[in-house]
């Protein structure tokens, strides 16, 4: 599909049918610049968005939740915000420390890392952040 309609429509896709399915409202915030990106990146993106939405879904108990996507200075910026649950600073320390737990978070953070990219995760009492950087390749765009 996403070969077919590109990342922002598949996203916008996604996101409505786990509005749907989840009752948690979803504000999307993508970029008008952003175009085209190279197919690997697009299906990267698009997975670790549809883990966040798992993981906020199975996990935060939030009711919100806004994914932002953009493109700067070479780079594309994925953040994934909830207002559930937060990760107890013992259980972010872990992450920090041994490494990320279970199947999604590793899963993500190996996606990101296969790329050069960044993968960070923050939490407090206003819920958790998900955020990743991932590096364009030159000339990256593919129309």
């Amino acid at each position: 599909m996403l070969d077919e309609v590109g990342l922002v429509a598949g996203i916008s896709w996604y996101v409505e049918g786990f509005r749907e399915r989840s009752n948690i409202e979803v504000d999307l915030q993508i970029a008008d610049t952003l175009g085209r990106l190279p197919p690997d990146l697009e299906l990267t993106v698009f997975r670790v968005v549809r883990e966040c939405l798992t993981n906020i879904h199975r996990h935060s108990h939030s009711h919100r939740t806004t994914i932002s996507l953009n493109e700067f200075s070479g780079r594309v910026i994925l953040e994934v915000k909830d207002e559930g649950s937060s990760i107890s600073p013992e259980a972010l320390s872990k992450i920090a420390s041994l490494g990320l737990p279970g199947v999604g978070l590793r899963g993500m953070q190996e996606r990101v890392s296969g790329f050069g990219g960044e993968l960070n995760i923050s939490s407090d009492k206003k819920g958790t952040v998900i955020k990743v950087i991932l590096p364009l390749p030159s000339p990256h765009r593919t129309s």
